[in-house]
C-alpha cells in the first residue's frame, strides 16, 4: 500500500506544479518533490506546510490550495497525525465543493483519502465504503489509474479482514490493469500484496513466486522500497523452511538497499526480522544485539517526529504573527480612509 500514497503525492504535485504562475511558489514544489523523492516524511510534512500557508497569504496562488491540502493529508496519515488529516483534508473538500463545477477527479482522491485515514485506524468497513465510493467516480470517468489504485487498496481491506478469496479476485484484476496501463511502479507494489496475501495462507511457494516478481520488477525500477520488503519477507519463507544462510543473505541485500536509500522505516523491518532469525536459530546474544541497534534506530525516528512538531507549532505561531499583523495594519488602513474622508468632507463644506 506504502507505494500508492508515493504515487498518489506524485500525481498531486505534478496536477499542482502545471499551474505554477511564480517561481516562489515553484521553488515551494520542487521542495515537497524533492522530500517526497528522498521519502523523508517530516521534511516533507514541514515543506507541505509551507507551501500552504505561502499560498495562503497570496491570493493569486490560492488555485494551488485544495491539490496541497491533499497532498498534505496523505503524508499526515502516513505520520500518523489522523485527527489533523482529517481537517485538512474536509477543508480540500469543502474548497472543491465551493468551486462552480467541482473536480470529480479531486473528490474521487479525497474519498480514496478518508479510505486511507479508516484503513490505518482499522476502521476496514469504512475504509471500504470510501474506496468504492471513490472506484465507482473513477468509473464513472473512466480513469484506470483510479480504477487500479481503488481495486488495490478495496484487496488490502479484504486481506486484512481474512476474506482472501475477495482479496486475490481484487489483487488480479489489479494487476490486469496495470499491466494495460504498463504502470510497473504499481504493478510492482500489487505483486509484493499478493504475495503477502498467499503467504497469510500459509501458500508459501506462491508467495515466494510473487515476491520474487516484486523483486525483479523493483529492481529494474529502482523502486528500494519495494525491493527491500519483498526481500525481508523471502527471507522469512527462507527461515521457515530452516534455510537460515540465505534468510540472512536476503536480509543482508535488504539491509544494504534500504540504508543507501535512507529507507530507516524498512530498516527497522530489516532488524526486527533478524532479531526472530537469530532467536529461531537460539542465538540470543546476538539477537539481543540487533534488538538494540532497532530500538536506537526507532529512538531516532520519533526524535524527527517531534522535531517535526516543533517545527510546524514554529510555522504556526509564525503564520499567526503575521496574520495578526496584517489584521492591525488593514485597520489602520481604514482608521486613515475614515479620517480622510472626515477631511475631505470638512473642506467641501468650507467651500
Amino acid at each position: 500500500m506504502r507505494q500508492i500514497f508515493t504515487l498518489i503525492i506524485s500525481l498531486l504535485i505534478a496536477n499542482t506544479t502545471v499551474y505554477g504562475q511564480s517561481s516562489e511558489i515553484e521553488k515551494y514544489f520542487a521542495s515537497i518533490e524533492a522530500a517526497e523523492r528522498e521519502q523523508n516524511l517530516a521534511k516533507a510534512c514541514s515543506e507541505y506546510k509551507a507551501a500552504i500557508n505561502y499560498c495562503r497569504q497570496n491570493n493569486e496562488e490560492q488555485h494551488h490550495l485544495t491539490n496541497l491540502l491533499l497532498g498534505y493529508c496523505i503524508i499526515l496519515s502516513y505520520a500518523g497525525d489522523y485527527s489533523k488529516a482529517i481537517a485538512t483534508l474536509n477543508e480540500a473538500a469543502e474548497r472543491n465543493h465551493r468551486q462552480p463545477t467541482p473536480d470529480k477527479e479531486i473528490e474521487a482522491k479525497i474519498y480514496m483519502q478518508f479510505g486511507v485515514i479508516n484503513f490505518f485506524q482499522k476502521r476496514f468497513d469504512d475504509a471500504l465504503f470510501y474506496y468504492r465510493k471513490s472506484e465507482a467516480i473513477a468509473v464513472s470517468t473512466k480513469n484506470k489509474m483510479g480504477i487500479s489504485i481503488a481495486k488495490n487498496n478495496i484487496a488490502n481491506v479484504y486481506q486484512k479482514k481474512g476474506e482472501y478469496r475477495q482479496a486475490i479476485d481484487s489483487y488480479r484484476k489489479c494487476i490486469k490493469l496495470q499491466e494495460e496501463l504498463q504502470d510497473t511502479a504499481t504493478l510492482a507494489n500489487t505483486y509484493f500484496n499478493l504475495g503477502s496475501c498467499y503467504e497469510e495462507l500459509s501458500i508459501q511457494d506462491r508467495a515466494k513466486a510473487y515476491y520474487k516478481l516484486a523483486y525483479s520488477l523493483a529492481h529494474t525500477i529502482n523502486d528500494i522500497e519495494i525491493l527491500s520488503l519483498s526481500l525481508i519477507h523471502l527471507a522469512n519463507i527462507d527461515a521457515k523452511r530452516g534455510e537460515y544462510s540465505k534468510a540472512h543473505n536476503m536480509l543482508d541485500e535488504a539491509e544494504f538497499s534500504a540504508k543507501k536509500a535512507g529507507l530507516r522505516q524498512v530498516l527497522a523491518e530489516v532488524y526486527s526480522k533478524r532479531t526472530q532469525l537469530y532467536e529461531q536459530k537460539g542465538d540470543y546474544r546476538a539477537a539481543l544485539e540487533v534488538f538494540k541497534e532497532r530500538q536506537l534506530l526507532l529512538d531516532s525516528i520519533l526524535d524527527e517526529k517531534l522535531n517535526l512538531r516543533t517545527k510546524e507549532l514554529q510555522i504556526e505561531h509564525r503564520t499567526k504573527e503575521k496574520e495578526q499583523q496584517i489584521a492591525l495594519q488593514n485597520v489602520k488602513i481604514k482608521n486613515r480612509n475614515r479620517l480622510l474622508i472626515i477631511v475631505m468632507t470638512v473642506l467641501i463644506a468650507g467651500i
